[in-house]
């Protein structure tokens, strides 16, 4: 591997972990071969799904199909092959160097371009096997590959900046708004084939949200004042975005409206003359769709916000680039392409007041450690109140989270609340700093830019990897959340670990704001749950779904242990770890958590050390000794919990089981 400032090389942390046939060249099979098919986001995935697979069985080499084809659109069930007639070179259209260079020096595999020239040839020419390539390839791996595909710097990007430079006078290209919109007949007709299969898998979202138009999606996705949109899709600007609310522009708009100096046009004439001169063909690019929606494909992806449709290859390409950030979905829901392809980030998000207990900073440093652990390169987004503790927020950003300053208006109206409220109902109105933190949740939708978010509260401890996929298909248009006290409730309850529709919730917040200051005074709401997790169950009770169990699993709970190795999270809801190290001391639990204590205990002891023992080793990981010392005073009682954890992060939490069982709880409880 050549030095990390190589421009083809990808950071070694940012690379996949490859299970390959052999560790050495000499023991590395031949040749690769495959072949692609359709349109452009076809393409790209079966380029890459296929020299996955080439990575992961070891071989020396892979052959790569030399074309790019420019009409793909398929008229009936069979693929679109490409030929001479209907195809550019791979490298008239992408940096093939680069694409070779950065294939090799960050995978080890020689990539070499073969063209099917003769007839025979093109009938002895591998299969393309579709998207059932994407089943056996490693999808990190694909998710890198596509992002080696740059415009050919000779033939693509003169025409790309051509247009960039056109845009540039639109509004500024900070605030430009990619919209990549679905609505022509062939795209209804698709739909209405696709929604109809009989499988029973949910298919609802191949269009719009129910009961919005499309100017008000968009309008609550990443249309906001000052920014334009540059369209692109299968027909022509829609009216309804004829409006003077913001502007919005495409490429065929510029073409014929404010190309004044030509400058599209003629670099669209001089690259039809070098088809000509150059490589002998007559194929016709003002009408060749995918080449201009690779056009469109790059344009979009020097734009700092994407909306598009899910459903689309195309969107979902743009979407799973961008990584979780700034990128919307106008129909919302799932992707589909995310159960072939399980790359699409739910980015974390939390909330922190420098108000708050020192148990809680270390908490939340533990939540983090654990999500770097686990999914080093998910985004995870903080809402922070205070400036004053700079050791903490430079380790924030040693973890790569993306801190928002946090200072609302309403705090002294929150203070009054928990004021007013009772504190026998719920120990969240015991601490002005802990109570402010969790109605900071409320303000999310202000600062994150993306279709959804997951929150999660400090006391969660992410136990294995989780992507989109793993949500679902039907997700919610506005918050989903698990189960409390009970497993098999399954009534959205607890807030801890909350699915957000980013685009709903900043629609509706002007309104939960006003919704929320008409309750100041009585300090609760309509429904059992307190604070936010009432008003948040109350005003969008129409929309709540219902968030997996597994996504929100609690250490008190009587499952089985298959149950909780299906878990994703552990929230450590009510009683914290330090309060049940409590009871291993025989100083009982907290009051405002004795009766989760105890059922935890009495319950599920094996599960309840299982879960300790997680947040142990993750705890150990950020400082052996800080969360110890922040929950006792008495150096003695906190060694003992330092040994504790340490027992536990070696996996000796079976003796714990012991303990908790043959404990007699009255006594300590």
């Amino acid at each position: 591997m050549v030095e990390a400032a190589n421009p083809f090389v990808i950071a070694g942390n940012s690379l996949p972990k490859l299970q390959f046939a052999g560790e050495t060249k000499a023991s590395r099979r031949g040749i690769f071969r495959y072949n692609i098919c359709n349109g452009l986001s076809n393409q790209l995935l079966y380029h890459a799904a296929s020299i996955s697979q080439a990575i992961q069985q070891n071989y020396a080499q892979v052959e790569i199909p030399d074309y790019f084809i420019l009409q793909g659109t398929q008229q009936s069930d069979e693929n679109v092959l490409p030929t001479r007639s209907n195809s550019l070179p791979f490298g008239y259209v992408f940096d093939a160097d680069y694409f070779l260079t950065s294939i090799e020096q960050n995978f080890g595999i020689q990539g070499r371009l073969v063209p099917f020239l003769s007839q025979s040839q093109v009938k002895n020419a591998p299969k393309c096997k579709g998207m059932a390539t994407l089943h056996e390839a490693n999808a990190d791996t694909m998710r890198i590959i596509i992002g080696f595909f740059h415009p050919s710097r000779q033939h693509m990007q003169p025409l790309i900046d051509a247009i960039l430079s056109k845009l540039e006078s639109v509004g500024g290209r900070s605030e430009g708004v990619c919209l990549h919109h679905r609505d022509g007949k062939d795209w209804h007709e698709h739909c209405k084939r696709w929604s109809a299969i009989p499988d029973g898998i949910y298919r609802g979202n191949c269009l719009t949200v129910p009961g919005q138009s499309l100017l008000e999606s968009i309008q609550s996705r990443g249309l906001r004042r000052g920014r334009w949109v540059y369209y692109c899709g299968d027909h022509e600007i829609p009216s309804e975005l004829d409006t003077k609310l913001f502007t919005v522009t495409s490429r065929q708009h510029m073409m014929d409206f404010s190309d004044d100096d030509h400058a599209i046009r003629d670099t669209l004439l001089q690259q039809q003359k070098v088809l000509s001169h150059d490589y002998g063909l007559t194929l016709e690019l003002a009408n060749a769709r995918d080449f201009w929606a690779l056009i469109d494909f790059y344009v979009c992806r020097r734009l700092p916000y994407f909306v598009g449709n899910s459903v689309s290859t195309f969107s979902a390409i743009q979407i799973a680039l961008r990584d979780g950030h700034a990128a919307y979905w106008y129909n919302s829901q799932s992707i589909p392409l995310q159960e072939m392809w399980p790359v699409f980030q739910v980015p974390i998000v939390y909330t922190y007041t420098e108000l708050s207990a020192t148990t809680g900073k270390h908490l939340l440093q533990t939540s983090i450690e654990s999500v770097r652990s686990h999914m080093p390169n998910n985004k995870i987004h903080i809402l922070y109140h205070g400036k004053n503790d700079t050791k903490f927020i430079n380790w924030l950003k040693s973890r790569k989270v993306i801190i928002h300053e946090h200072n609302p208006s309403w705090r002294d109206k929150i203070e009054e609340m928990r004021l007013n409220g009772d504190s026998n109902t719920s120990h969240l109105f015991l601490h002005s700093g802990n109570y402010f933190g969790t109605w900071q949740r409320i303000d999310i939708p202000m600062f994150i830019e993306t279709e959804y978010v997951l929150l999660l509260d400090s006391d969660t401890i992410i136990r294995k990897p989780f992507t989109l996929a793993d949500f679902g298909l039907n997700l919610t248009y506005g918050i989903a959340m698990s189960s409390e006290i009970n497993f098999e409730d399954a009534i959205p309850s607890n807030a801890g670990v909350t699915l957000m529709n980013i685009p709903h919730l900043r629609h509706t917040h002007t309104e939960f704001m006003k919704f929320i200051m008409r309750h100041v005074r009585q300090g609760k709401f309509d429904h059992p749950s307190p604070s936010d997790q009432g008003a948040y169950l109350v005003f969008y009770n129409d929309s709540v779904k219902f968030l997996s169990q597994y996504f929100n699993f609690k250490p008190y709970w009587e499952v089985k242990d298959r149950v909780f190795q299906r878990a994703y999270i552990i929230h450590y809801h009510g009683p914290k770890p330090h309060d049940y190290v409590r009871y291993i001391m025989a100083k009982g639990c907290d009051k405002a958590v004795k009766f989760l204590c105890a059922r935890g205990i009495r319950m599920s002891p094996s599960l309840l050390c299982q879960s300790l023992a997680v947040f142990a080793q993750a705890s150990m990981s950020v400082d052996p000794t800080a969360y110890c010392q922040a929950s006792f005073r008495i150096p003695s009682q906190s060694a003992f919990c330092q040994q504790l954890f340490q027992d536990m992060s070696s996996q000796n939490h079976r003796l714990l089981s012991v303990l908790f069982a043959a404990s007699h709880l009255d006594s300590h409880v």
